[in-house]
């Protein structure tokens, strides 16, 4: 009976267990299902982000000049050096550099002995030779001398005053003068130093002809050549942003196939004071000229040169690419089409082709 009792209390024990296991599963499957019920009943909330701002406006009308800036050196259209044709010992010289000299002005003097002496011999041996043919000339009209001998010594006559001519010459060449008018730019010489014909004593520029010889590039060739009567020059100071008018005075005919460029020569039209031989200067070559045009900022293209436009109907932002009347580096003019189209112009670089956006005023 012991025996029997125990056994049974064991299965109690066992039955208990399972059952409470069973209520615990019951209990956590319902709170399961619980939490299922709740939050699968409650609405789902999603977040839309809201469509970027953009600034729209329409192209304004302004005047559009398309020009090429480039840069160069300004240079006298002529630059003489000063180089002596005889060799001697400088006794004066007269000139600094910054000195304004006139044509023929005496800038240095060599020493002239040894030409004196040569043109007094050349002087004497054409008297002589002038005294015998004087003679041989009165012979042949009696008929005492042959042609012959008078030919000869008529040309010993001559070549003897070609030696003279040459020897005066060489002595008025021991003057050293300005073979222009112009300004003193280098001075080279020295009272005392050896005057040569391999150095320049000085050298000569004209300051009242100025001129600025510039490369441009070959893709502007036919550009230029197209739009010679409508060319506009401009040459500044960039230092103290000072300018002056210039006009072209020629335009090479062709291109240089190492450097792709062509060269255009333009002489200044007010040659004062503000530009000096070798300054470097900027210069503005205009081309075309556009009056009250329809325009934009340069500032609303995107990097590949396209832009955007804005849409109403969908307010939605388009992307276009363009064709340009004409460019003067700030603004660009456009058709006469997009008079009434509204350009995005600020705010397209966070936005795509066809994508929706909201149009704010522009922040002043």
């Amino acid at each position: 009976m012991i025996c029997c009792d125990k056994g049974f209390v064991m299965k109690g024990k066992k039955f208990l267990s399972f059952l409470m296991f069973l209520v615990l599963i019951l209990i956590l499957a319902g709170l399961y299902l619980g939490m299922k019920y709740y939050f699968g009943s409650r609405p789902v909330v999603t977040y839309t982000a809201p469509p970027p701002s953009v600034v729209v406006e329409k192209p304004e009308r302004r005047d559009i000049c398309s020009y090429i800036e480039l840069s160069g050196y300004v240079e006298s259209d002529s630059l003489v050096p000063v180089v002596p044709f005889v060799q001697g010992t400088i006794l004066e010289y007269y000139v600094e550099a910054g000195d304004k000299v006139e044509k023929d002005q005496v800038l240095a003097l060599v020493d002239s002995q040894a030409y004196e002496l040569q043109q007094s011999q050349a002087e004497a041996q054409y008297l002589a030779l002038e005294s015998a043919f004087s003679r041989m000339e009165k012979l042949k009209l009696s008929g005492a001398v042959t042609t012959q001998d008078y030919e000869t010594v008529k040309a010993q006559r001559d070549a003897a005053k070609a030696q003279l001519d040459l020897a005066e010459l060489q002595l008025s060449y021991s003057s050293v003068k300005a073979p222009v008018s112009g300004t003193v730019l280098q001075s080279f010489g020295t009272t005392g130093s050896l005057a040569s014909s391999s150095q320049p004593l000085a050298v000569i520029a004209d300051l009242d002809n100025l001129v600025v010889k510039v490369n441009v590039p070959e893709k502007y060739y036919s550009i230029i050549k197209n739009n010679m009567d409508l060319l506009e020059f401009e040459v500044s100071n960039p230092d103290d942003g000072k300018s002056v008018s210039a006009s072209l005075v020629s335009i090479s005919p062709y291109i240089d196939p190492a450097s792709k460029t062509f060269s255009l020569k333009i002489k200044l039209d007010d040659c004062n004071a503000d530009f000096a031989v070798g300054m470097y200067v900027k210069i503005r070559i205009v081309y075309e000229k556009l009056s009250s045009v329809l325009s934009l900022s340069e500032g609303i293209k995107k990097l590949d040169g396209s832009l955007y436009i804005y849409d109403s109907q969908t307010s939605t932002a388009k992307n276009i690419t363009l064709t340009e009347l004409g460019s003067d580096g700030s603004y660009f003019a456009v058709d006469e089409e997009y008079a009434e189209t509204m350009f995005v112009v600020d705010g397209q670089d966070s936005v795509f082709d066809g994508q929706l956006v909201a149009v704010v005023e522009a922040v002043k």
